[in-house]
């Protein structure tokens, strides 16, 4: 007997911490799902090598950003102007297996800076190569594009590149394609540094030649440029060796070129939901609320607790949308859910509570409402044809008035003629008829 007291106390216990689980499970909602992570692409943290969002490569990562462009908004950065990774177009982003050539200018004028373009003035052949000059490559091309003398030919190609539905594309700066020319050689891209030779293939499907940049260079020295008139040339990026840069005249057509565009990380979420209550009925859909996003975008929604289970009444969460649908199956009292929205940058939050009501709570408040709806009806139909009725009467009160105004002129009282009840003429006794006497004779005998 004594053995199995403990088995009755062990089996107690456990039902005690059984409910102690199933109502911190009920109060809490089970674990929310872990929140996506934003890929490279969507906007989220990268590395080099991985694909950015406009489906090139990225070669270049600064976690600190770089200035980049004339302004954030045009260069696709949405962290207050600051861009933080640069990634390139692929080989065949023109249609063909290899990088097309062409030139810069249409004529070899080169004696004519381009107004907008990074200048640079050295005694050597030595360009800005430096942090500096990353992320100047976007407004180089713009000024390129707009200098319509020249008749622009390779940066319009390169802006009319729209990969990934991006159109921020550009001819990269001396700095930015060296980074490009290190990645592609297999070397850390640090910025002032040297592009070796490298292993081959080439990373990334380089051409084994120069590659047009959108810096131009400033020297009066060299006589082999100022003999032909000018002073102000591209420089180019040499791929096949460890040559480096070296300046040219922008209207060569046989020079290489490869967009880039430069981008950073996501804003984080902000959001509004457009109700934050609703009362629901068992059987009938709930109408659930709409999102407004005025931040960055979402990867992944969440809500807590799980709206699936508390209450369990065929309600359901999109983790995409971050909205919720369904029809309640079963009563239940109000409960508040934290709606969380997430990407690489942050998070946002919204509270929302939904009470579901019985059925036959909401029929018989809803027949009650009719019943009386019904009532008023039915009194407002009873004073209108009352109303109608005494109007009639008047009306023909009114009409017998007339006629009888009409009847007797000048009178101003009209009444109606009283009723006399009309008798036979009385018939009188006809008077005897007198018969004249014998008459006498008028002569004597």
């Amino acid at each position: 007997m004594w053995q199995t007291r403990p088995v009755k106390k062990r089996s107690a216990i456990y039902t005690i911490i059984g409910g102690l689980f199933a109502s911190l499970f009920l109060a809490v909602g089970p674990l929310a799902p872990a929140h996506a992570v934003l890929s490279c692409a969507q906007g989220g943290t990268c590395a080099v090598g991985n694909t950015g969002p406009g489906g090139g490569t990225v070669f270049y990562v600064d976690p600190t950003g770089f200035a980049c462009g004339p302004t954030f908004s045009i260069t696709g950065s949405p962290t207050g102007g600051l861009c933080n990774y640069l990634e390139v177009a692929p080989n065949t982003w023109s249609g063909a297996l290899a990088d097309p050539t062409n030139g810069v200018l249409a004529n070899r004028n080169d004696g004519i800076q381009v107004p907008g373009v990074e200048t640079i003035s050295s005694a050597t052949l030595t360009p800005n190569l430096t942090a500096t000059a990353i992320g100047l490559g976007y407004q180089n091309t713009l000024a390129l594009v707009a200098y319509t003398a020249g008749g622009p030919r390779a940066p319009l190609t390169v802006r009319n590149y729209a990969g990934g539905s991006k159109s921020d594309w550009y001819i990269p700066t001396a700095a930015e394609s060296l980074l490009m020319c290190q990645w592609s050689h297999n070397q850390t891209p640090t910025p002032g540094g040297t592009c070796s030779t490298g292993t081959t293939p080439y990373v990334g499907g380089f051409t084994s030649g120069y590659y047009w940049t959108s810096s131009q260079w400033n020297n009066t020295t060299i006589s082999s440029l100022t003999s032909n008139g000018g002073k102000y040339v591209g420089i180019l990026q040499q791929f096949q060796s460890a040559y480096g840069n070296t300046p040219d005249q922008w209207a060569d057509t046989n020079i290489n070129f490869r967009p880039i565009r430069a981008f950073g990380l996501v804003s984080a979420p902000a959001f509004t939901i457009s109700k934050s209550t609703e009362t629901a009925y068992v059987g009938s859909a709930i109408s659930g609320y709409s999102i407004n996003s005025t931040g960055g975008a979402v990867a992944s929604y969440s809500i807590s607790p799980d709206i699936s289970a508390t209450p369990s009444n065929g309600i359901s969460f999109n983790t995409s949308t971050g909205l919720i649908s369904g029809t309640p199956t079963a009563a239940a009292s109000a409960v508040t859910y934290t709606i969380t929205g997430t990407n690489a940058s942050g998070s946002a939050t919204a509270t929302y509570t939904l009470t579901a009501n019985a059925a036959s709570t909401s029929n018989s408040a809803q027949a009650a409402a009719d019943a009386a709806a019904q009532v008023q009806k039915d009194k407002d139909t009873a004073n209108v044809l009352g109303t109608l009725v005494l109007a009639i009467g008047s009306i023909q009160q009114g009409l017998a008035t007339i006629t009888r105004a009409a009847i007797t002129p000048g009178s101003k009282k009209a009444t109606a003629p009283s009723a006399k009840k009309a008798t036979a003429p009385s018939a009188k006794k006809a008077p005897a008829v007198k018969v004249n006497p014998k008459p006498k004779p008028t002569t004597k005998p």
